[in-house]
């Protein structure tokens, strides 16, 4: 009797030195969040082995094999999405947790397989392209009566008939970008190009490239003036408070992403001198014209 096909992994690779962003979590939630990361990754690796679903079911049951707080956890994961260690978009459409580095890992790990099947739907940019990878679509295939979408506690539905008068048909307007030149790969090119080194390297390369490619295209000229404001900018020239990448597209308790607010380069400092006029002065005298003046008079009268 043959073995039945097994999707998961038996390990998974663990780097002794995390991403920044791993470390945010630690250092923002504690052991418990870093903690909660881990067992997330068990929970994928073992079970798909590159995603995991997570709906309001999942994550009840989760805190209580886990012992943590229902809130808390939601308020780890939400951080987590954030810093891009899973990957948002594919969450808010399919309540799904998984990543590109996620994906990455489990092909290599899968490479004896003589066949890798991956979700069509859920296999990111850069992975599909592997030799073993072979893309499946049964997410597209199915017709519930109504899908339903959650936004802010909110339940909207949609009947099935209305979803499919929409075009493209779901599975081109879900497909995530392919391989191949693009206004989003030519451009995001020139902006990895232009962004400041932080430490003397730049990190999250594939993490950032997913962000930019959810710019709407008339962002993206924007995106690019902003990137090279910012790196002429004195902070960064100094070397100091420079952003990874990734957060030059997210926003740390700011109502706007970060790079908003460098569409204008940067207005350099007004130079003080002697010759400046005191802040505190009210009497409303010139002294700079006053003495050019004086100047003048004395090299008509010969006493220059």
């Amino acid at each position: 009797m043959a073995r039945p096909r097994r999707d998961g992994i038996d390990y998974f690779p663990l780097d002794t030195h995390m991403e920044e962003s791993v470390e945010f979590i630690e250092a923002k939630h504690g052991l418990a969040g870093f903690a909660v990361i881990i067992k997330i990754w068990q929970r994928i690796y073992s079970d798909k082995g590159y995603y995991c679903r997570w709906g309001e079911r999942e994550a009840h049951l989760f805190a209580k094999k886990h012992g943590v707080e229902y809130d808390n956890l939601c308020q780890i994961l939400e951080d987590c999405l954030d810093e891009g260690i899973f990957n948002r978009a594919i969450y808010e459409k399919f309540q799904i947790l998984t990543s590109k580095g996620i994906q990455k890992r489990y092909v290599h790990a899968s490479e004896r397989r003589s066949k890798v099947e991956m979700e069509l739907l859920l296999t990111l940019n850069g992975v599909s392209a592997h030799k073993k990878v072979v893309l499946v679509d049964t997410m597209s295939t199915e017709t519930p009566q109504s899908i339903v979408k959650h936004s802010k506690g909110k339940e909207i539905k949609e009947s099935a008939a209305s979803a499919e008068e929409t075009t493209p048909p779901p599975a081109a307007s879900l497909l995530p970008p392919q391989e191949g030149p693009d206004i989003y790969e030519r451009d995001f090119k020139t902006f990895w190009e232009a962004y400041p080194r932080k430490s003397g390297k730049r990190i999250g390369k594939a993490d950032t490239e997913d962000e930019f490619k959810k710019l709407k295209p008339e962002e993206i000229p924007l995106v690019l003036t902003a990137v090279k404001n910012y790196a002429a900018s004195k902070r960064v020239k100094q070397g100091w408070g420079i952003r990874d990448p990734l957060h030059f597209f997210r926003s740390r308790g700011e109502k706007e992403p970060f790079w908003t607010n460098w569409l204008e380069p940067e207005v350099p400092d007004e130079p003080q001198g002697p010759s400046a006029k005191s802040p505190d002065d009210e009497s409303g005298i010139d002294y700079e014209a006053a003495e050019k003046a004086l100047a003048q008079q004395r090299g008509r009268d010969g006493r220059g």
